[in-house]
């Protein structure tokens, strides 16, 4: 009985050999650059994918930095404007009342959420801390399931717009309501042209504001998300060149960069296509596995299309040494060793110079 349980096992661990085999062997051409997160290469995320993900979803984008601002009393963000004085979150009684509604939502505990932050908004003193128990509120009918409120969210963010234009608040319900134009319940629903409009107006009024950077990367990608149509992608990117020219280490540039990467490297532009994918490494990717998926791209892509092997060699060696046991780990450090063999070949085939 072991005898084909073992032969099983043996073929399986040969096909899968096979696999890594061609997957080295594979020029890039023949790689997936049409599926995120497929195997072997990786396509920077579509314009479409990125604008429906869950990563951007109301509950994620953004909510670190405005928790931090307002569990600190400053700004929005470490590279906000202060707060004028009558903004600042003073020592309130329903203080506590935040708080804990912030961790019962945190923790999808929707009915006590809810009662908290109501009683937050109707006795708080302060202007600052009624609009952070209105967004707050915004948020939790925006994200709970079951029950969401759209139509009830846009009000609450719309009252902080108009009622507490100063607090510290005002740009990220500015932004709360941009999400909802521009990724509404039913996509067919969508209005390019409406959705564009309030990520405009947050770049117009707060351009040195971080909601600034989400808005610019969005409105870049209603652009951007037409792929083919070369007027709409030159918008696309003229707007993240033009935010990141302002704000070269917005909290994110990786993710701009990763995109104007995608699109030079859609229109061959190789050389400019690593350029910003390198840009995009040195702002800062925090998932390893993303890490990887752009070494890897990196890789693939000096080895097969700018044949720039030393190039090749260091983004393969850096998956390796920096990610480490990533499942593409050994492929790797055999397209490092092959790139460093045929960069000492053509080293050796130019006298006087030498693979660095």
């Amino acid at each position: 009985m072991a005898q084909p349980a073992i032969r099983c096992a043996v073929a399986l661990l040969a096909a899968a050999l096979l696999a890594a085999v061609l997957l080295v062997a594979l020029p890039e051409r023949y790689c997936d650059f049409q599926t995120p997160g497929a195997t072997g290469c990786l396509q920077p995320v579509h314009p479409e994918h990125w604008r429906t993900s869950r990563q951007w979803h109301p509950a994620n984008s953004g909510m670190g930095l405005l928790a931090t601002a307002l569990g600190a009393g400053t700004g929005a963000g470490p590279d906000a404007p202060a707060p004028a004085a009558a903004d600042a979150l003073a020592p309130d009684p329903m203080r506590a009342l935040l708080d804990e509604g912030w961790q019962e939502m945190h923790f999808a505990n929707w009915p006590k959420a809810q009662d908290l932050l109501e009683q937050a908004r109707d006795k708080a003193s302060r202007p600052a801390n009624r609009a952070e128990a209105l967004y707050a509120l915004g948020n939790l009918w925006q994200i709970r399931q079951p029950g969401a409120d759209a139509p009830l969210a846009r009000r609450l963010y719309e009252r902080i717009v108009g009622e507490f234009a100063e607090t510290m608040v005002a740009p990220w319900a500015h932004l709360a309501l941009a999400r909802l134009a521009d990724n509404p319940e039913y996509e067919s629903d969508r209005d390019v042209e409406l959705a564009r409009k309030p990520y405009t107006e947050i770049l117009r009024l707060y351009p040195d504001h971080p909601t600034a950077d989400e808005a610019a990367l969005r409105l870049a990608m209603t652009y951007l998300e037409k792929i083919g149509d070369a007027a709409s992608e030159d918008t696309g990117k003229a707007i993240l060149e033009k935010h990141l020219a302002a704000r070269p280490k917005n909290y994110l540039a990786a993710p701009m960069h990763m995109q104007l990467g995608g699109l030079e490297q859609r229109r061959e532009r190789y050389r400019e296509a690593v350029a910003h994918w390198t840009a995009a490494d040195e702002a800062g990717i925090p998932s390893l596995g993303d890490r990887a998926n752009l070494y890897f791209l990196l890789g693939r892509v000096a080895e097969n299309r700018l044949k720039d092997y030393p190039l090749a060699a260091r983004w393969y060696e850096k998956l390796v040494t920096d990610v480490g046991r990533d499942n593409r780990y050994f492929v790797a450090k055999m397209a490092a060793e092959r790139c460093r063999k045929r960069a000492a070949e053509a080293a050796a085939a130019a006298p006087g110079e030498s693979a660095p």
